[in-house]
């Protein structure tokens, strides 16, 4: 399946090399995923939010992304989630229970490339924000249904890239 994803990054006023070399990676310490290329998956809204609050001006650049099985799925495939909480709770036998917090889905992501089997290309993954929606399931239960999540891809490599598509769609002044 093909998703066109948003990519944002600050407006250094160099539009003609964000064309040509992007997309760009993340390697800051405090990457959710780790390092890689980040992207918004398919909602805009996501990659303007991102950009107002981390950047002073910003471009959103859209590229075209291939998921299929090279992409570790935490947002869309059950036994990926599986195989995350299974790393987890080895993770979490490894230190004192008051240290279960300090892990980070980065750090579970990590344990699993050391392990020699994560063949993948990317990561997908969500997570809550206030404006997520929650709908109940019915009027018994406390279960509901988490939509509008902020959901992104973070690609290892550029492998899952579409290529030639990556280009600038905001601000509008260099569209």
């Amino acid at each position: 399946m093909i998703i066109e994803c948003y990519h944002t990054l600050e407006n250094q006023g160099n539009p003609d090399y964000v064309e040509r070399y992007g997309p760009f990676a993340c390697s800051r310490k405090d990457a959710w995923l780790g390092t890689g290329y980040y992207f918004w998956d398919t909602n805009i809204q996501w990659a303007h939010e991102w950009g107002k609050v981390y950047a002073n001006g910003y471009f959103i650049c859209q590229v075209s992304i291939q998921h299929d099985e090279t992409i570790f799925d935490l947002y869309g495939n059950v036994s990926h989630m599986m195989a995350f909480t299974k790393a987890f709770e080895i993770l979490k036998s490894r230190v004192p229970p008051s240290d279960h917090a300090k892990i980070l889905v980065r750090d579970v992501i990590e344990a699993l490339k050391k392990t020699g089997s994560f063949p993948y290309n990317g990561i997908r993954a969500n997570h809550e924000h206030s404006r997520s929606l929650t709908v109940k399931f019915n009027s018994i239960r406390h279960e509901y249904l988490i939509i509008n999540s902020p959901v992104q891809i973070c690609l290892l490599n550029k492998k899952n890239l579409i290529s030639q598509t990556f280009r600038i769609v905001f601000p509008e002044d260099y569209v």
